[in-house]
């Protein structure tokens, strides 16, 4: 789930609201499911989940949360950044505010090597960086949207 670690604290950075009040930010993993193929004795697998973002009283636009979540998906799960994303569900509290439910497919890739004293090191593996694409994973590090709503 290093994936929804990073993804939180993106939003965390990337929106004022977010960063002034960060337990607005509710995160969790559902429909987990771990993925192996097995194959001479490898434990390497891949793990599906649906992240789950909750952001309690937001008061600001759809935009302030899902234009840093298309950010980060363009590096960390490009294959998501082009299809349906993300889903989302809002309940209205009032005329100012909303408690907001996101939900984002992810994937990690997890490569498992056995070492020569017989233990294991699992490492979640990052996504390529295809030759020509402009998007690093250094350019989400200093991300903020600004907005004039």
């Amino acid at each position: 789930m290093n994936k929804l670690r990073s993804l939180r604290q993106h939003l965390l950075d990337a929106c004022p609201d977010l960063k002034r009040d960060p337990d607005k930010l509710l995160t969790f993993v559902q429909e987990g499911t771990v993925l192996h193929t097995p194959r001479k004795s490898s434990l390497t697998h891949r793990q599906d989940y649906i992240a789950t973002l909750v952001l309690t009283d937001f008061s600001g636009p759809l935009d302030a949360v899902t234009v840093p979540v298309l950010a980060w998906l363009e590096t960390n799960q490009p294959d998501r950044a082009n299809l349906e994303a993300l889903q989302y569900e809002a309940e209205i509290l009032d005329n100012d505010s909303v408690d907001l439910e996101i939900r984002i497919p992810l994937t990690e890739s997890v490569v498992v090597t056995v070492n020569g004293d017989g233990t294991v090191t699992a490492e979640h593996i990052g996504e390529p960086v295809y030759v020509g694409d402009e998007t690093q994973p250094d350019s989400l590090k200093e991300w903020e949207l600004t907005h004039g709503f």
